[in-house]
């Protein structure tokens, strides 16, 4: 899916990582995709994407609270822990809809189901400024 993405801040340190604000989420992410200059405070047509290493990390989520945090950074590193529900091929955390047909032949079995998904990275790529 495509998004809106305002770009926050550019990481001083990693010129590959960029703060963005998707869908009221402020999120860590690295720039798999940018074919032109891009600027703070500036907003872009984006793709979202996770990338995970080796394997999945993943737990099924039982819980009474009525507020789910859907993307929670791991300390100051790339990982994420993203919560959302499993639903075929889509899992959906807050407004973000992520695609991954290795997920539902892994874990049919928890479709339908609040799962926590830890990733490696958030990937993303800018397709256009936003007009």
């Amino acid at each position: 899916m495509i998004y809106s993405a305002k770009l926050k801040k550019m990481d001083e340190i990693i010129e590959e990582f960029a703060y963005f604000s998707i869908e009221n989420n402020d999120l860590y992410c690295f720039l798999d995709y940018c074919p032109m200059a891009i600027e703070v405070n500036k907003v872009y047509n984006v793709e979202l994407d996770y990338f995970i290493v080796d394997k999945f990390i993943l737990e099924e989520v039982n819980t009474d609270e009525s507020v789910i945090i859907p993307f929670e950074r791991i300390g100051d590193s790339a990982q994420y822990k993203i919560t959302g529900r499993l639903d075929g091929n889509t899992f959906t955390a807050g407004n973000i809809c992520f695609v991954d047909d290795a997920l539902q032949l892994k874990y049919s079995y928890l479709d339908g189901r609040l799962i926590t998904l830890t990733v490696w990275r958030l990937n993303i790529s800018v397709i256009s400024e936003r007009i």
